[in-house]
């Protein structure tokens, strides 16, 4: 396997790819095309020297972005999940609000509207969380936000002055950050049970050796 790590490891990728999509009748198309460095100075203008990747398809110079979607989750050259979060937030938020009618429908039960909500909106915010390493403020985000639709469902306002927790339990759900934990531990068993060979558990049980800490 060509070492991807370096520069020169992922332009020989790169041609490798190239050549063998060739082989296959297929071109790879270099303005569509897009390499990223990962690192907490990627995201400065202009790019230091270190994290400037000069790759080319053919001949022809392949864009250097600081984040693009993959997979519909977006990543950032800085390695942190904060535009995801609020690319997860935006768009449960536009799935939560197609279903006012839902909402407000008082002849469908609260119990079905929080299965609506799971699987309409919760799905939608918790798409990738597998793999996300938080932070106490972007959880705290999640948070905010599943209470909010929350209280829109039962109709709570800040007036009643009802705690999270009797939110929680009226709605008979379960907070933000356990929905993810089990979320993640459901994809830890699954990559557990892997064979050796496949590239998540070589990814999950591979180790850099010990970090000094300063």
């Amino acid at each position: 396997m060509d070492d991807i790590d370096t520069p020169e490891g992922l332009q020989e990728t790169t041609d490798n790819i190239a050549k063998h999509c060739g082989i296959g009748g297929l071109r790879v198309n270099s303005k569509k095309t897009e390499t990223m460095a990962v690192g907490k100075d990627s995201t400065q203008h202009p790019l230091p020297k270190d994290k400037s990747l000069n790759i080319t398809v053919d001949g022809h110079p392949v864009k250097q972005v600081t984040q693009f979607t993959y997979l519909g989750a977006t990543i950032t050259s800085d390695g942190k999940i904060d535009k995801e979060i609020s690319v997860r937030i935006g768009k449960a938020t536009g799935a939560f609000n197609q279903l006012n009618n839902v909402w407000k429908n008082q002849n469908i039960s609260i119990n079905n509207k929080i299965r609506i909500y799971v699987a309409a909106v919760i799905t939608i915010l918790t798409y990738g969380c597998e793999v996300w390493n938080t932070t106490q403020t972007q959880t705290r985000r999640l948070e905010t936000f599943h209470q909010y639709c929350l209280r829109r469902i039962l109709r709570v306002r800040w007036f009643h002055r009802k705690r999270n927790e009797e939110v929680l339990e009226r709605a008979s759900i379960s907070t933000l950050a356990d929905i993810v934990t089990t979320k993640r531990l459901r994809w830890f068993g699954h990559v557990s049970r892997m064979p050796d060979d496949r590239l998540p558990k070589y990814l999950l049980e591979y180790w850099t050796g010990p970090r000094t800490l300063r």
